[in-house]
């Protein structure tokens, strides 16, 4: 994804992705537009969908492995980059 346009990074397309189960791909998405929007609690509320096991997500027998097959976040890393934005979101709000 480093060499795609910005213009392309749409929440419609991560929305498309996240429907056929490319989980991975709209968390990227949804991770780049909400570094633009911060406040957006539904990207957040996106983002955590990614996380969740579904039965239409071929990806969740990948283990940790994005599209591409380079190694994706651990949980751990997710759950840092989620208090990051939240501590950001804090920081906006508070002044």
């Amino acid at each position: 994804m480093k060499n795609e346009p910005d213009e392309i990074l749409t929440e419609t397309l991560a929305d498309l992705y996240l429907k056929q189960g490319m989980k991975v791909k709209a968390r990227r998405i949804y991770e780049k537009l909400l570094e633009r929007t911060p406040d957006d609690f539904r990207l957040m509320r996106k983002i955590e969908l990614t996380h969740s096991s579904g039965s239409e997500a071929p990806e969740s027998s990948q283990s940790q492995h994005s599209e591409d097959g380079i190694c994706g976040n651990t949980r751990n890393e997710t759950v840092e980059k989620k208090i990051g934005l939240l501590k950001k979101l804090l920081e906006r709000l508070t002044g």
